[in-house]
């Protein structure tokens, strides 16, 4: 496992801090917290290590959702370009940027999904509760036993019209509200 982590202090005009021959997609973003995430995953006849790359928090992106290969470069203080085998550069400003590379599933967690300092987190808030394929940065699925502890309802905080978080109670729901523009819209969930 290799991880590294860079902050915009760090980050100095013209350097290249990655660069990958192989494919990234975009796997992940989330406005809440102003995360994007890149995924490279292992495969049987290529890669055989899986690739996260994270940038944060993201002000600013100009973005593709796919490169054959990438390269990421300090364009200017707080603004990264992302370089596909084409040269054409696109851009993200952001604070710092990260990569975990491991031997991850394509289907499993980012490492970066856990973000408690103690790493305990209950399995419906480290998984994606519908399943599907929008990868997030916690693509598992709790399991119908793990829903069922809580119950049968969603329970989702909107902002708006953006759902800024789910939970499986009422209460973790309403501890989540931070705001009076903030509601919470119940979704009765099928088991």
């Amino acid at each position: 496992m290799q991880r590294e982590w860079f902050t915009e202090q760090q980050l100095t005009p013209g350097t290249v801090v990655f660069g990958w021959e192989r494919e990234f997609t975009l796997w992940g973003y989330t406005a809440s917290h102003s995360v994007v995430l890149f995924r490279s995953p292992k495969a049987e006849n290529g890669p055989r290590t899986r690739i996260d790359l994270v940038f944060k928090p993201v002000r600013e992106l100009q973005i593709r959702t796919r490169y054959p290969a990438l390269s990421v470069r300090v364009a200017a203080p707080g603004v990264l370009e992302l370089l596909g085998p084409d040269g054409i550069a696109d851009r993200i400003s952001c604070l710092a940027v990260g990569c975990h590379e491991d031997d991850g599933e394509f289907w499993e967690p980012s490492p970066f999904a856990i973000d408690l300092a103690d790493g305990r987190l209950p399995p419906w808030r480290a998984r994606v509760l519908g399943g599907g394929p929008d990868g997030e940065m916690t693509a598992a699925m709790a399991s119908r036993d793990e829903v069922g502890q809580k119950g049968r309802y969603l329970f989702v905080v909107m902002a708006g019209t953006v759902a800024a978080g789910a939970y499986l109670s009422r209460a973790e729901a309403e501890a989540a509200v931070t705001g009076d523009e903030q509601r919470i819209e119940v979704v009765p969930l099928t088991l």
